[in-house]
């Protein structure tokens, strides 16, 4: 059996609609994974919302067009789920994930709509070096 074919089935028997590549990456190597990838976007059973974050798809049989399976706020609350991010409303469409201690900078396409990531990092102020200058 193909990569594709054993990923295809691995997240059709997933509940959620939102897949990382970190939770398909044990069934192959990383230039498999990332071909297969490819092959099921192609397909139109996979659509890329960011670096290694994909949502379940279906291609619209009039137009088509590759749509995700479920609304954007339903998306919404899966990646940040799956990242382990708090979610707050930044407001004027611009979504704020809270990642903690974690430094995550990717860009997510969901919708309309900004994705913004704060983190332990960029609330504290850093104060400027006081000493010797090497």
């Amino acid at each position: 059996m193909k990569l594709a074919d054993r990923m295809r089935q691995s997240i059709r028997r997933r509940s959620g609609h939102v897949v990382l590549r970190a939770e398909l990456a044990p069934l192959g190597s990383a230039s498999q994974v990332s071909q297969a990838l490819k092959t099921l976007q192609r397909d139109g059973e996979l659509l890329r919302l960011g670096a290694g974050v994909y949502a379940k798809a279906r291609r619209d049989k009039s137009t088509h067009e590759v749509m995700p399976v479920v609304d954007v706020e339903t998306l919404r609350r899966e990646v940040a789920h799956k990242l382990n991010a708090q979610v707050t409303d930044g407001g004027d469409g611009t979504l704020v994930l809270d990642t903690g201690a974690r430094r995550v900078s990717r860009k997510l396409a969901l919708g309309q709509d900004t994705v913004q990531y704060i983190n332990n990092r960029n609330r504290k102020t850093f104060t400027a070096f006081k000493g010797k200058p090497w």
